[in-house]
């Protein structure tokens, strides 16, 4: 599904933070977990659209 190696490299570094505040933090601030995997989306959209918008230029 996922080919693209830009997905690969963001997703580990940002599923283990994830995990990682998902065990430590306090249940009222759980959420912030979830927050990771949002932002880890942003990025990697912002990544692929930077990107095409670069070769476009070319």
């Amino acid at each position: 599904m996922f080919r693209n190696k830009k997905y690969w490299r963001l997703l580990p570094p940002f599923l283990v933070i994830a995990v990682i505040l998902a065990i430590w933090l306090p249940p009222k601030l759980k959420p912030i977990a979830v927050l990771v995997i949002l932002v880890f989306w942003a990025v990697y959209y912002l990544w692929v659209h930077f990107e095409k918008t670069n070769n476009s230029k070319k």
